[in-house]
Parts: structure tokens; sequence; C-alpha cells
């Protein structure tokens, strides 16, 4: 069994059940396995494909749940990275991992840009 079945047999067993709390934003199963779906669309749609990694950099929010739902559903290889890296830490990261996307937030993308400039995964903000 995979983890993307695991998320759905949770939305059928426990539909409304919260899944997510972050602040005041939650998400019961249904709408994890829901918006995971949705997003793994997006993914596919960029290029992304079973087994392509996809680096994180975001910060332990809704977003990077979602993210990662998302590429377990794809079949795709969450890959995360700790936002608070150097630019030069993430070029190297970014580089080593072999990330096909690469998904940050505004800490992060002038770094991802900048590497993605040189040739290597298509940033995703």
């Amino acid at each position: 069994m995979t983890l993307a079945a695991l998320l759905e047999r949770a939305a059928h067993r426990r539909p409304h059940a919260d899944a997510v709390v972050d602040g005041d934003r939650r998400l019961t199963y249904a709408e994890l396995a829901a918006r995971a779906r949705a997003l793994a669309e997006g993914f596919r749609r960029l290029g992304v494909n079973r087994g392509d990694r996809v680096l994180l950099v975001l910060r332990n929010r809704l977003e990077h749940v979602l993210a990662y739902w998302a590429l377990q559903t794809l079949g795709g290889v969450p890959t995360p990275a700790n936002f608070r890296l150097a630019p030069g830490e993430l070029r190297y990261v970014l580089r080593d991992c072999g990330a096909h996307v690469a998904l940050g937030e505004a800490a992060t993308a002038a770094a991802l840009w900048q590497r993605a400039a040189s040739g290597a995964a298509t940033p995703a903000a």
C-alpha cells in the first residue's frame, strides 16, 4: 500500500475529521485528498512524472503538507530542504538532488530563480 492510498483510505473512512491544522486554517481528510489530487495534476502539467524529484523549500505549514501529499498522489519524490539555507547552499542542494521542479516561497525565490537561470530545475513559486 502506498502513502497516497492511505490518504484516500482515511478520506473515505473519516472524511470530516481534521487532517491538517495550521493556525486557523484546517483541512479535513476529504479536503486534503481532493486538494492533493488537484495539485498533483498541476505538478503533472509542469512535467513532473512518477519518480521525479521535486525540491520543497517551504516552511512547515499547509502549503508544504499539500505539496507533499500531491507528490505522493502523483508518485513523485518530495525532496525537502531547509528554507533557511543560504543561497549558495540552496543552489548546491538543487543541483545535487536532481530535482525536476523546485517549489519555494518569497524567502527562497531569488536563489531558486538564479539556479534555474543556470539550467537547473524549473522553479515554481
